[in-house]
């Protein structure tokens, strides 16, 4: 599945352009979820009414793929915000036991209470995760919740199992380190055996071919997440950031490899 976004927030002109270039992208077929925004009703200034109005754009434009915008748990439950799950073909929700201050022993039921209450508002649309996880280090403790290795390996462990067993579709936050979390909020929130499989994935998946189409957009467009994760895999190549280096060799070189592809792909 292929989920593609455009950055939303108060500066309107910036945030045309970002969403015509995702309806643009959208009408190429390579896109099969579209995201407007992400925690817009939170952090960036926007209202429920106004981000559905961006929606409804990308709909009218681009009427046969889904689009949603990520949401946080505790903005969506609010009774003035059900209008946005209306408004979504997908119920896309990011749920932080951590950041709301539970322990790890409570993490995993507080995400479960957590999803039902969504998808009990939810009626027949599919409820999806749209990031979840727990930080691995850092100066982030949040009350009785610690950021240690061992939580971060307990809760994703629980929570894939749960939802394996569920059948719901989840996005782990992160697979690749992101320098601004450990600078803005003192955590490192990757998961280094994810980021190991997820290099490993993208290396043997032809990413020349797969990211062209991707790269062909990227100076005017933000695909959801892709320029903050083409930071984040080059990251070892330009920075040699703490987070990255620490990595075992063959990791490493594996990241650099498909980063070198990536760049390559970029200038043919």
């Amino acid at each position: 599945t292929t989920v593609a976004g455009a950055w939303m927030d108060s500066r309107r002109g910036e945030s045309q352009a970002e969403l015509n270039c995702l309806i643009n992208l959208a009408k190429t077929g390579v896109v099969d979820l579209a995201v407007v925004g992400s925690e817009v009703i939170t952090w960036n200034g926007l209202s429920a009414s106004q981000i559905i109005d961006y929606i409804n754009q990308f709909k009218a434009a681009v009427p046969d793929v889904p689009v949603t915008t990520a949401v946080k748990y505790e903005a969506l439950i609010q009774t003035h915000n059900h209008q946005v799950i209306a408004a979504c073909d997908i119920v896309y929700v990011n749920f932080y036991s951590f950041w709301s201050g539970y322990h790890i022993d409570q993490a995993l039921s507080v995400l479960i209470q957590e999803f039902g209450d969504i998808v009990a508002l939810s009626g027949d649309k599919p409820v999806w995760i749209s990031e979840t996880g727990w930080p691995s280090n850092g100066s982030c403790a949040n009350g009785a919740a610690v950021p240690n290795a061992a939580n971060q390996e307990r809760y994703l462990r629980e929570v894939l199992e749960w939802t394996t067993k569920q059948d719901i579709v989840l996005s782990w936050f992160d697979a690749f380190e992101a320098p601004y979390k450990d600078g803005s909020e003192g955590c490192n929130v990757a998961s280094h055996v994810i980021e190991a499989a997820c290099v490993i994935v993208l290396f043997a998946s032809n990413p020349v071919d797969y990211l062209y189409h991707l790269a062909q957009s990227l100076p005017l467009c933000f695909i959801y997440r892709v320029r903050l994760y083409f930071t984040k895999l080059c990251s070892g190549v330009f920075s040699m950031r703490t987070a990255t280096s620490s990595l075992d060799p063959p990791v490493f070189f594996l990241r650099s490899v498909v980063c070198t592809y990536y760049i390559v792909s970029l200038l043919t």
